[in-house]
């Protein structure tokens, strides 16, 4: 003999629906609760490091950077290299003396081998 499961009714089934939504709010509620009795132990924690001279903040993951500062604007004039005391097209400067053993201005043959021209 095969025994029949009775379709569960409209009603019992709205009530379990009913049941898994109620669990769901309280769940979050309980979520909520243990995160803020958290935070407030941190920040008391973070309170006391910060009288002791360590200044730390509780941020969240995923939480916006601070927007950075710009960077500085580089002027548009090509600026005399320290060593050599002339402008080369294209422009450099001091580290491009990097290569020499005592730092002096280019020749001209060291020019063209580095495809440099005064300006």
């Amino acid at each position: 003999m095969k025994k029949i499961m009775a379709e569960p009714k409209p009603t019992e089934l709205k009530t379990s629906l009913q049941k898994a939504l109620e669990f769901e709010t309280k769940r979050d509620a309980i979520r909520q609760q243990a995160k803020e009795e958290t935070i407030t132990g941190i920040q008391e924690q973070l309170a006391q490091l910060a009288k002791l001279g360590f200044h730390y903040q509780l941020v969240e993951a995923g939480a916006p950077p601070k927007p950075a500062k710009p960077a500085p604007k580089k002027d548009g004039e090509p600026k005399p290299c320290s060593i050599c005391g002339f402008i080369t097209v294209p422009p450099h400067d001091g580290r491009a003396h990097r290569s020499q053993q005592s730092k002096a201005p280019f020749t001209e043959a060291e020019l063209a081998a580095l495809n440099l021209k005064k300006a």
